[in-house]
């Protein structure tokens, strides 16, 4: 039944919204519902997109199961800016995601899964409701409101666990998601609790399904782990703690530019949208909770962006509001004592303020354009500040916003391979030029398999790869079995990757990688000289791995041959390792123009640190590519650099020959001024007209004076005494 939440009234304040009521919806879109309330209002919303706008019969488009990669990334027929797809391309995984910081590794639009063993592996799609509370029917089970590309690996710690808040942590993933049991009250079993960024984002796919579905939900209760959070009912829809939880997560966790974007993409794709992100309101309005008081303040407290190399880019936050009538707030910008930001030269304040709100209006957006410059330097800080709103609505929590700008950071040169086989217009016919020698077990050889690697930026595979299997389905065979290149020119600056993918780990001794400077291109391998240049282990992870480029430089010359090597032991009830290989690339890094990159650009601040005293060290790499002249790094004022850590001077040089190698530089903290106060400079790296710099500072003080003694006079000289006489008193001082 409805109830009054009291429990969370404490956090009522802090209610904030990021959309302007019905601005993102066609014109007239929620007119049925508008004027309703309570379960009536549900329904009515249930009608409205449980259609394909602007039919008044059709259902929303069910894209399928298969599609919701494409829909993500926005490929083919769907929006370019993809569902779930971030500003810089990447897949937007909300379970790895960290908002207000580095996060602990991205993906990439190919590196679906598969199996998994780590975080990081692949992703993969997140029924955030999970599928076996609908028994994986459709069109729930392609429905991209409540369905997220996710990390493989914490997909699988989540399982069909309910949300909820954790108390004792069993398992915390990278970014801070938690599995552990529930301190929710009225419910203490195991739960699953995403970070704080995106609760809210995940509460208002469970309000739209409750709505999208009203007409059969309440049938899920018993399937699978349903009956936790599920009341059977078509009107609530939740037990009373999940509703508690998902509206105090509603609450906290505002509707983000994230969310209004998928919103729009969802809507071009389905024809449906989601009705608690375009009016927060209504949330309390179905479910009869108490309405938030009136306010207004920053969607969120922080914010990242990165400054563009060149021109400029666009950062937007929101101000929300909650409020009945209109009025007006003045917008100042203010910039941290301990930033270097400046206006004009890093940021521009673009929005027009003060920044006015309409009667019933709940979001603006506030825009900075940020500005490329040509300094190395460190973090820099935007502080936007709200102040004198009128008629009577008061400043929430989050009245500042902490923009933070970090620097460019140069990509290295992309390499293009000289030459690359794709096997593509080989296979299926033969190997083409690759050719295969099996030493054991002839009827298990290298050949062109259609499960080739898929073509970056997509899901859909190449036409051909090449594949190996030892293995029956119960077992591993032994096998010995050689996929031979063609004959290669290998030069002085050769370098050579590919990629693969590895099933069934039982049984194998993995990949080598070998190089022959003597064999003939044909008859058994063994009978010619090979030096193996790397072993792959059997991992059975079963995914698609592009492995580090192999050095071939040291073997230049003509008629060289590279070779995959694959072994394998007889061994029930083991079942033979499946090799699958692609894109064997060869690069000529002479084709690469002069470049020199430094990593990291900003070094930790070395801290404090007396005259004449040294800091810890700290080191970055320089990597050069077809260096033809001596690269210098050279030290600012009061800092070292040393090439073996031991010797330190304010200078250092590399020979083009020692560049051909990443080189380590050891940095130290060596203040000599005097003068107390911070410390900071760029450590220039140069050579000829290429130079990268790398930015340090610390902070001096006073040298720390050693204890003395010392007395005067340093010598007392009493003459001649008879025994048992005394002399004269004699004085020193200490």
């Amino acid at each position: 039944m409805k109830n009054i939440i009291t429990s969370i009234s404490a956090i009522l304040v802090l209610w904030i919204f990021a959309l302007n009521s019905y601005a993102q919806a066609p014109a007239g879109y929620y007119t049925a519902a508008q004027s309703l309330s309570g379960y009536a209002k549900k329904t009515a919303l249930f009608n409205i997109i449980n259609k394909n706008y602007p039919s008044t019969t059709a259902a929303p488009i069910n894209i399928g199961y298969g599609s919701l990669y494409a829909a993500y990334q926005g490929t083919g027929s769907y929006p370019s800016t993809g569902t779930d797809k971030k500003t810089n391309g990447q897949v937007w995984d909300m379970y790895s995601d960290n908002p207000t910081g580095t996060p602990p590794y991205v993906f990439t639009w190919g590196q679906t899964c598969g199996s998994y063993s780590a975080e990081g592996d692949c992703y993969n799609r997140e029924h955030s409701m999970p599928q076996s509370w609908f028994v994986s029917a459709s069109p729930m089970v392609s429905d991209l409101f409540h369905i997220y590309p996710t990390d493989g690996k914490v997909n699988g710690i989540r399982s069909n666990y309910p949300y909820g808040k954790v108390g004792t942590a069993t398992t915390t993933t990278l970014n801070g998601s938690k599995l552990g049991n529930s301190i929710s009250a009225g419910y203490t079993s195991t739960v699953f609790e995403p970070i704080d960024a995106y609760k809210g984002d995940l509460a208002r796919g469970y309000f739209y399904m409750a709505t999208r579905y009203e007409n059969i939900i309440g049938s899920w209760q018993n399937n699978g782990t349903a009956n936790n959070i599920l009341d059977g009912s078509s009107n609530q829809v939740f037990d009373q703690w999940q509703l508690d939880l998902l509206y105090s997560w509603h609450l906290a966790d505002p509707v983000s530019a994230k969310e209004i974007s998928r919103n729009n993409n969802i809507f071009a794709i389905q024809g449906n949208r989601n009705p608690y992100i375009d009016n927060p309101l209504w949330v309390a309005d179905v479910w009869g909770f108490s309405a938030p008081a009136p306010g207004v303040q920053f969607a969120a407290v922080t914010g990242i962006i990165t400054e563009p190399a060149t021109g400029n880019t666009i950062y937007n936050v929101n101000v929300v509001a909650n409020s009945t009538v209109a009025f007006t707030i003045n917008l100042a910008v203010g910039i941290a004592s301990t930033a270097t930001a400046g206006a004009t030269n890093d940021y521009v304040l673009t929005t027009t303020t003060p920044i006015s709100f309409a009667a019933n209006q709940t979001s603006q957006t506030v825009s900075i354009t940020v500005n490329a410059d040509a300094i190395v330097e460190t973090d820099e800080t935007v502080i936007l500040i709200l102040s004198s709103p009128s008629a009577g609505v008061p400043l929430l929590t989050n009245s500042t916003h902490t923009l933070t700008i970090k620097d460019y950071v140069v990509p290295p040169p992309v390499q293009t391979p000289t030459t690359i086989f794709t096997f593509n217009t080989t296979c299926p016919g033969g190997l083409g030029t690759f050719s295969q020698f099996s030493v054991t077990d002839p009827t298990k050889v290298w050949a062109c398999t259609t499960f080739g690697r898929p073509v970056t930026g997509t899901t859909t595979p190449n036409t051909a790869g090449v594949q190996m299997n030892g293995g029956s389905a119960t077992a591993s065979v032994a096998n010995e079995d050689w996929l031979i290149s063609p004959a290669l020119t290998v030069t002085s600056n050769y370098k050579m990757d590919f990629w693969s993918r590895t099933k069934f780990a039982g049984g194998g001794l993995g990949l080598d990688i070998k190089i022959s400077t003597n064999y003939t291109g044909t008859g058994d391998p063994n009978l010619a000289t090979w030096v193996t240049l790397a072993n792959l282990e059997d991992d059975d992870a079963d995914i698609w791995i592009q492995n580090p480029q192999i050095d071939i430089s040291s073997y230049a010359g003509a008629g060289r041959y590279i070779a995959f090597v694959y072994k394998c032991i007889a061994a029930t009830p083991s079942q033979g390792a499946r090799w699958t290989l692609d894109d064997v690339a060869f690069y000529d890094n002479s084709t690469l123009p002069p470049s020199l990159t430094a990593s990291p650009l900003i070094l930790t601040n070395f801290g404090t640190v007396a005259t004449g005293a040294f800091s810890s060290v700290q080191t970055y790499t320089l990597t050069g590519v077809n260096l033809t002249t001596n690269t210098t790094v050279t030290a600012p004022a009061n800092f070292q650099v040393s090439k073996d850590a031991i010797t330190f001077s304010p200078s250092i040089i590399y020979t083009p020959a020692e560049m051909t190698t990443v080189q380590t530089v050891s940095v130290r903290f060596a203040p000599t001024s005097a003068v107390v106060g911070a410390k900071s400079g760029n450590i220039t790296n140069v050579s000829a007209t290429l130079s990268q710099n790398v930015a340090v500072s610390g902070t001096e003080t006073a040298p720390v004076v050693a204890p003395t003694l010392a007395t005067t006079p340093t010598t007392l000289i009493f003459g001649t005494i008879t025994t048992n006489a005394s002399s004269a008193v004699q004085t020193y001082s200490l």
